[in-house]
């Protein structure tokens, strides 16, 4: 059974997915866990089959803001945000956040596979 979430508490593990999104698409998403819509809207992408890198705000604000000026996007929680080939494709937040365009975006790939990113041989990054 593949794990849902994945927590990205480094921006060394941001990096590393940021390598990935060339091969496919990465899903990030920006949690509170002092919100109640945050938690509403990590119940609905947990019925995703797909990987969620999710970043825990009130943990790792320094990735969180990290993402922000990467892509560009002004930081709100909850957020996802989708990239492919180290571009923004999709984002979204609050109740704006939709299952149904996640899996538009993402076609047949389901997002990064935990063990391509960071179980290689050759990465010292542990989750």
């Amino acid at each position: 059974m593949v794990e849902r979430f994945k927590d990205i508490c480094s921006v060394e593990e941001l990096d590393r997915l940021f390598e990935f999104t060339e091969d496919r698409p990465i899903i990030l998403f920006k949690h509170s866990n002092a919100c109640g819509t945050s938690a509403y809207i990590q119940e609905k992408l947990s019925g995703l089959d797909a990987v969620i890198h999710r970043v825990i705000v009130q943990r790792h604000r320094d990735v969180s803001d990290e993402i922000a000026r990467r892509t560009q996007t002004i930081h709100h929680t909850p957020q996802v945000i989708i990239l492919r080939s180290n571009k923004l494709i999709y984002s979204a937040s609050h109740y704006s956040i939709s299952s149904d365009d996640i899996a538009a975006h993402l076609g047949t790939d389901r997002g990064t596979d935990e063990q391509d990113i960071f179980n290689t041989k050759s990465d010292n990054l542990t989750i």
